[in-house]
C-alpha cells in the first residue's frame, strides 16, 4: 500500500493472509481484479492456509453460549448432561485420532496448511 501498488480495500483484505509469498501475488493481480472477486480470491487463499474446520466454529459458539448461562434448572440441568456427555466423547475421539482433530464423521473438512508451497493465483474471468 505504502508503495501506491494496492488501495486501503484490498490492502486491509490481506490482513487475513500470512504467507508472504501469497501475499505479493494477491498484489500483483490485484489491480486487474474487481473489490468482490478480489475478496473472493483472498478468502479462498487465507482458507486454504489455516488448519481449523467448520466444526471450530461450532465449539467456539458453545463455548460462548455457555458462558452465558447464569441459571440451571432442571431442564437446564438435562442439557448440560447431554453436552457434557457429548463433549466427552468428541474429546476421547479427538485424542485417539492419529492426526488429532479430524473430522469424527469421516467426512474430512478440514484444511491443512499449504506448507511451504508457492500458490498462483488466478484471477477469476471477468464477469459478463
Amino acid at each position: 500500500m505504502e508503495q501506491g501498488r494496492l488501495d486501503i480495500f484490498r490492502a486491509m483484505q490481506l490482513a487475513r493472509v500470512r504467507d508472504p509469498a501469497q501475499v505479493e501475488e494477491l498484489v500483483r493481480v490485484a489491480p486487474s481484479v474487481a473489490p468482490n472477486d478480489f475478496v473472493t480470491l483472498v478468502q479462498r487463499v487465507a482458507t486454504s492456509n489455516t488448519s481449523y474446520c467448520v466444526d471450530d466454529g461450532r465449539l467456539a459458539d458453545v463455548d460462548r453460549k455457555l458462558a452465558l448461562v447464569r441459571e440451571v434448572t432442571p431442564v437446564g440441568l438435562a442439557h448440560l448432561r447431554r453436552i457434557a456427555e457429548r463433549a466427552l466423547d468428541l474429546i476421547a475421539q479427538a485424542e485417539t485420532e492419529p492426526n488429532g482433530s479430524r473430522a469424527l464423521s469421516g467426512k474430512h473438512d478440514v484444511q491443512e496448511p499449504a506448507g511451504d508451497e508457492v500458490t498462483t493465483i488466478e484471477p477469476p474471468p471477468p464477469a459478463r
